[in-house]
């Protein structure tokens, strides 16, 4: 910075009231406060950049190191996924398998108890129609007994008989008589009884049979109705393939699409960063992957096909056997009720067998003479007995072959029994997995959906952050060179102070150039034309320079705030960072523009200062030239083919000072001029000026508004505050009032001798002072606070 400090304060405005020409002495005033000000706000601005791209590059490391432990999680997490995925395929495997066998062993099954049913069916239906003959062989011997005894003499006859014989012979003949008759009854009664216990097993065993047939008519509806049932569950397993396969044709699009955006995000991070190869790889590994899954689902997806169109072959076999099951149920329920209709009738015969028996019981005391043919009946009955045993041991021996196969039936049922229920629970896993990976496939598509608006962030961060770093390098760059700018100012200005010291030494000798002088004056209002020319530019350059930092400044707002909400409006923050991007690359353009002044202004500076190097030249040939005049002149004693030269030399180098555009130095120079012009007498103005240099000096560092100092008369002023100004602790005071940041008028004087306190201005109008009162009170300019003061 110079030596002036960051903003104008008070004494430099006093000093610069000393001059007689106040439009230039605001213009040099206005100058300085432009200069300084460039500098303070550029520095600022660089200061405030770096620091914010400093933080900003903090955040996007931190959302890029949290953006890499988000994608480790979550590639941790799709392993586990895919490994639970892998464990459902092998289950899914398996539940196939069992479900490809399982209608195989149905049907076999299903097969086996038709068979040994059909079997056992025509084993009865042999021993019915046995059972049927028997009765009827009985039948017909029950009719021959009964023509057997209608054929027997009558009792008439026998006594007709017995009175022809001798009495004795007719005593042995009742003797042998009554034993045979005895004897018969006997042997008659045994013998019913016997078959009759015969035909009641038979009956009783036909009737087990029957039940028998019942109960594995009743099994084999069961089985049916059971096949039904699974047959409903086969066609609810294929509709659900046929869901599964199409949210696999849905998950292999979904995987297309992310192979897609993936391959995309790497031709970005590609392009973007080269330092990101192991990211790249890692996608590019995982692109793999997804490829390996979309070619194993769509192997998945022929499979099922393949698997569907088994099943259905199947559900069409299943349904043909169904058919053929329930045409042979319904024979069977055909058979079962001839069964019962031949049960019936066996028990009406039975009973008929019960009345004859009890008929023949009752006629047995009036067969005496029935002896012989009852013997032969006797052996022909011994020989049905023994066909009868036979085939009563016959069916004994069906009855245990039935009963095993029904304790076969029984075991095959509860084999398929544990089966069904075996396939039901694999059925249950079988959902309740591909629910599972379902929901995993889903909350997989989320975390890749959230992996790549990560991934996406991470981008644009990069290169937010990138474009704020060359930014802030840039601005790096411009701090810099206006560094060195204001170096080169402060070595201008401490050159210009030395040569001031140097005219003021040489002011007694140039006493006699006073008229010489005034030539100088109307090329120094020539200068002031161009210097306003000059301070017109640096106006317009001021206001580039004040629209940047306003822009600045709003993009800074923009930035905090958007930095506030940025978890919750990310989408207007890239909006507007694509704004901010246009409006930085406007003012990096308008920059670029400014650098590009300023390199020429530079350049001008440069040539310039040569030019002003050959003025400095001319003149200390005119100081000498002069010298030579006037010991001429007290030769000769006349000045005026002096002046006349002195004149025409001015005039050419005219042409060279209308030239000058370098604010600073021909600035400089004209104040040392018109310090030279003004001063009368040495000692005592010498004094002056290094009076209020020396209060300058002290008071630099007091930041006041800019401008204004066209206002009201600075000499008088300067008259007032000088002595206040030199007061003890006067500086303190103003301090502490500044830091008591009161913004109401004050009376600059009562604040310098009573405190920061005092002096408080009620109305228009000081109670001290009614006219010629300087007024201070401190106001923001720039987000700084600065003194203010108004005369009245």
């Amino acid at each position: 910075m110079s030596q002036f400090g960051d903003t104008p304060n008070v004494v430099i405005d006093t000093a610069l009231g000393q001059l007689p020409d106040q439009r230039k002495a605001a213009t040099i005033r206005r100058w300085l406060v432009q200069v300084h000000e460039k500098a303070a706000d550029r520095e600022r601005l660089a200061v405030y950049k770096e620091r914010q791209a400093t933080e900003k590059e903090g955040l996007a490391n931190q959302a890029l190191q949290e953006a890499e432990l988000e994608r480790s999680r979550l590639e941790e997490k799709e392993k586990e996924l895919e490994s639970g995925k892998a464990a459902l395929v092998e289950e899914h495997a398996r539940i196939v398998r069992v479900a490809e066998t399982l209608p195989v062993e149905l049907s076999k099954t299903v097969k086996e108890a038709s068979a040994t049913l059909n079997d056992t069916i025509g084993s009865t239906s042999e021993a019915i129609k046995a059972l049927n003959g028997t009765v009827e062989e009985a039948r017909d011997k029950a009719s021959g007994v009964e023509e057997s005894v209608s054929a027997l003499p009558s009792k008439s006859t026998l006594e007709e008989w017995a009175n022809s014989h001798d009495e004795g012979r007719l005593n042995n003949i009742k003797t042998f008589i009554s034993q045979s008759i005895e004897k018969l009854k006997a042997q008659n009664s045994s013998e019913h009884s016997a078959e009759l216990e015969k035909l009641r097993g038979k009956y009783d065993t036909q009737s087990q049979a029957v039940s028998r047939l019942e109960g594995e008519k009743t099994i084999l509806n069961e089985e049916v109705q059971s096949l039904r049932e699974k047959d409903r569950e086969s066609s609810a397993v294929i509709t659900g393939l046929h869901i599964d396969l199409q949210a696999k044709d849905q998950v292999i699009i979904t995987l297309e699409g992310e192979k897609e955006h993936l391959r995309q995000d790497l031709g970005v991070l590609c392009s973007s960063d080269s330092n990101k190869a192991s990211e790249i790889e890692q996608l590019q590994s995982r692109c793999e992957k997804m490829e390996q899954e979309v070619s194993r689902l769509r192997e998945d997806k022929a499979n099922l096909g393949v698997e569907v169109e088994r099943l259905r072959s199947r559900e069409r076999e299943d349904s043909s056997t169904l058919g053929d099951l329930r045409a042979e149920c319904s024979a069977k329920e055909q058979a079962v009720a001839a069964l019962q209709a031949e049960k019936e009738t066996l028990g009406q015969e039975i009973r008929g067998l019960r009345k004859s028996h009890d008929e023949s019981v009752r006629t047995g005391a009036t067969l005496q003479a029935q002896y012989g043919a009852r013997e032969r009946e006797v052996s022909t009955l011994q020989k049905e007995n023994q066909d009868l045993v036979l085939n009563l041991e016959t069916l004994h021996t069906e009855n245990t072959g039935l009963q095993r196969e029904v304790t076969k039936l029984q075991t095959e049922r509860d084999s398929l029994e544990e089966k069904v229920q075996g396939f039901d629970d694999l059925y249950a896993r079988h959902q309740t997995t591909r629910d599972r990976l379902q929901d995993a496939d889903v909350e997989i598509g989320v975390l890749r959906d959230r992996i790549k608006r990560r991934e996406e962030e991470c981008v644009k961060r990069d290169k937010y952050v990138n474009d704020v770093r060359s930014e802030n390098m840039a601005f790096r760059v411009a701090a810099d060179a206006n560094q060195r700018h204001i170096e080169e100012l402060n070595l201008r200005i401490q050159s210009a102070d030395a040569e001031r010291l140097e005219l003021i030494e040489a002011r007694p000798r140039l006493q006699g150039l006073q008229t010489q002088l005034n030539g100088i004056s109307e090329l120094l209002r020539q200068a002031t034309e161009v210097r306003r020319k000059s301070e017109q530019d640096c106006d317009d350059l001021k206001q580039v320079v004040v629209k940047a930092t306003q822009d600045m400044s709003s993009l800074q707002d923009r930035y905090t705030s958007l930095s506030e909400t940025h978890a919750k409006t990310e989408e207007a923050l890239s909006k507007q960072l694509g704004a901010a991007h246009r409006e930085l690359g406007k003012e990096r353009s308008e920059n670029e523009e400014l650098q590009t002044k300023l390199a020429s202004a530079a350049t001008e500076s440069r040539a310039k200062d040569i030019q002003l190097e050959n003025v400095q030249d001319q003149l200390a040939t005119l100081r000498s030239e002069l010298g030579e005049e006037r010991r001429r002149v007290d030769k000769v004693g006349t000045l005026g083919e002096s002046v006349k030269s002195i004149l025409e030399t001015l005039e050419s180098t005219q042409s060279l000072q209308l030239e000058l555009s370098d604010t600073k130095s021909l600035l400089k120079e004209a104040e040392g001029k018109l310090a030279t012009q003004q001063a009368t007498c040495q000692g005592f103005t010498s004094d002056l000026a290094k009076m209020y240099l020396q209060l300058a000096e002290v008071f630099q560092d007091l930041p006041t508004t800019p401008g204004g100092s066209g206002s009201f008369k600075m000499h008088r002023v300067a008259t007032k505050m000088a002595p206040l100004l030199l007061a003890p602790g006067a500086k303190g005071k103003v301090e502490a009032f500044l830091e008591s940041q009161a913004s109401d008028w004050h009376c600059f004087e009562q604040v310098i001798a009573l405190g920061p306190s005092h002096g408080r201005i009620v109305g228009n109008s000081c109670s001290n002072h009614p006219t010629g009162c300087v007024w201070v009170c401190v106001a923001i300019v720039r987000s700084q606070h600065v003194l203010t003061f108004h005369v009245r």
